[in-house]
């Protein structure tokens, strides 16, 4: 519906239509509000589940290094300068 044919109803029609009116461009613009929004709640989540993948994969790499780390002190490997002043 365009404005101008609103306005020629309005004139034409008494005061609920202008009520009318008045609720349709609200609707309109709550409507167009809604969806930006929308839109932006949406590029947030796309952002959230980016950072939590970045984040998943830097904690597989935490804990492959944690794991050797533990095979290491497990085995008591040495360093072999340290096993040179042992000696």
């Amino acid at each position: 519906m365009e404005l101008s044919s609103l306005i020629s109803f309005a004139t034409n029609a008494s005061i609920p239509a202008l009520i009318f009116i008045i609720w349709f461009l609200s609707y309109r613009q709550n409507n167009e509000q809604f969806l930006k929004q929308q839109e932006h709640t949406k590029a947030l989540i796309e952002q959230i589940v980016q950072i939590t993948r970045d984040n998943q994969q830097y904690i597989e790499s935490l804990t492959g290094v944690l794991i050797r780390l533990e095979t290491k002190i497990d085995n008591s490997a040495i360093c072999p300068l340290t096993k040179e002043r042992i000696k």
